[in-house]
């Protein structure tokens, strides 16, 4: 899991659901599916990128993960927000949404 600053995250999602966090993230990696010449594929909470999406991979990873953090207005520490921390595990849509938001009060899910 990707460590946010908790101050910066709980500004973030006092100021956004849960649910419009997952709209930015399935936005971005649809942005860069099309970016690089791919097949759009439907992205939902429980799509894996890593191994769901055509031909995404670790540095399609870095590239979203930066382009998130300049659309949530967060500075996002790791590499790489669709791995786990330790880099062994792909996460779904879901799980990067709730390693973003972490146990912090949202408006809604």
């Amino acid at each position: 899991m990707v460590r946010i600053s908790y101050l910066i995250v709980k500004e973030l999602c006092m100021a956004k659901t849960k649910a419009q966090i997952t709209e930015v993230v399935a936005e971005v990696l649809a942005e860069i599916q099309a970016s690089s010449g791919r097949e759009p594929v439907a992205i939902t909470g429980q799509t894996c990128p890593i191994g769901d999406l055509p031909d995404f991979d670790s540095l399609n990873g870095v590239e979203a993960t930066v382009e998130l953090a300049d659309r949530l207005g967060v500075e996002i520490p790791g590499v790489n927000v669709f791995v786990n921390e330790k880099g062994t595990k792909a996460l779904r849509v879901s799980e990067i949404t709730d390693n973003i938001c972490s146990g912090l009060p949202t408006q809604g899910s």
